[in-house]
């Protein structure tokens, strides 16, 4: 078997990350709160502010207004023109939909709009810090999803999920907070499993070879230096 086609990509050091530093789980949970809230803060911010009333003696009102979609409670943005609301509606209504089947975070919501519907920035922009809004899109809460099942479930190492996570458009704040509490001893013991596995395939190589591959297989799914030795050492013992 070809070594370069042994595993995953070569894993690149993830940058400002400490890994040997663990944040107690009340301060984590603190942290994931305070990033949610920023990130309803910033859509908050975005929202484009709705043309003042022409109307004499109607007060002006202050915020975004929001029309209840009759089927389906999906709101019409404001900031969006009279002509385009059936756009933003009909992509609201798909939006909502994909999210239904599967999690996405905020900017594979945004590449979903841009990629399925024919609206502009403006328009995609409020749909999406609507849903941020309701609570449809929460890249926090995907992280701790991500880490805790199928990023486990492919025998990942901290730097592994952290690659992975930074391909959904994750951001590395939350990244370094859902992964600060990783304990090192379950990431050893998941090494040190796959390289059991692995050296099972190794028998009638030598060492050397079968050391080296081993270390580039577990390098590649993100395990740390120290624990890649420690696991391909016990595995050949």
């Amino acid at each position: 078997m070809n070594e370069e086609q042994d595993g995953l990509a070569e894993v690149i050091a993830f940058p400002g990350f400490n890994t040997s530093n663990a944040t107690a789980p009340g301060e984590r949970e603190s942290h994931l709160a305070q990033l949610r809230a920023k990130m309803l803060e910033t859509a908050a911010e975005n929202e484009p502010n709705p043309a003042p009333s022409t109307k004499q003696g109607t007060p002006e009102r202050s915020g975004p207004q929001f029309r209840p979609k009759s089927d389906n409670n999906v709101a019409r943005m404001p900031g969006i023109a009279e002509h385009d609301e059936a756009d933003v509606e009909e992509a609201s209504d798909l939006l909502v939909r994909a999210l239904a089947r599967s999690p996405k975070s905020v900017r594979e919501a945004e590449e979903f709009l841009a990629n399925r519907t024919e609206l502009g920035p403006r328009e995609r922009e409020p749909i999406v810090n609507r849903m941020i809004d309701l609570g449809y899109l929460d890249d926090a809460s995907l992280a701790e999803q991500l880490v805790s099942g199928a990023l486990s479930r492919k025998g990942l190492g901290r730097g592994g999920m952290s690659r992975e996570l930074r391909k959904r458009g994750i951001t590395d704040e939350i990244i370094q907070t859902v992964l600060g509490d990783f304990d090192g001893s379950e990431e050893f013991d998941r090494a040190l499993e796959l390289a059991r596995e692995r050296a099972s395939r190794f028998r009638g190589l030598d060492y050397e070879t079968a050391q080296r591959r081993l270390y580039g297989y577990l390098a590649r799914r993100g395990f740390g230096g120290d624990i890649v030795g420690r696991a391909v050492k016990a595995a050949l013992e």
